[in-house]
Parts: structure tokens; C-alpha cells; sequence
């Protein structure tokens, strides 16, 4: 198992985590469609890059 030891790829796991509690937490709220979060979530972890293994 890869241990993710740089900076780069520490700092990318905590956006990764982040983007994933702030989805997460908007589809519980039910504040919005869960449908339209769960694709502007996936949406961004792309954009960032963060989807993508090193």
C-alpha cells in the first residue's frame, strides 16, 4: 500500500476529505437535490484534480 508522503499529495488527500464531509453534509441538510450535490461534488473533486491517483 502507497503511504502518501509529499506535501503535494498530503495537501491534495486533505481537499479530497474536505470536498467529500462538505458534500456529504449538504445532502444530508436535503437543502438542496441530493442528485445536483453529488454531481457539483464529483464535479469539483475533477476539477482540483483530486479524483486522480499519483
Amino acid at each position: 500500500m502507497n503511504h502518501v508522503t509529499s506535501a503535494a499529495g498530503s495537501s491534495m488527500l486533505w481537499l479530497a476529505v474536505s470536498l467529500f464531509v462538505a458534500t456529504y453534509a449538504a445532502i444530508i441538510s436535503e437543502k438542496v437535490n441530493r442528485a445536483i450535490v453529488a454531481l457539483l461534488g464529483a464535479g469539483l473533486m475533477i476539477v482540483c484534480g483530486a479524483s486522480w491517483p499519483a
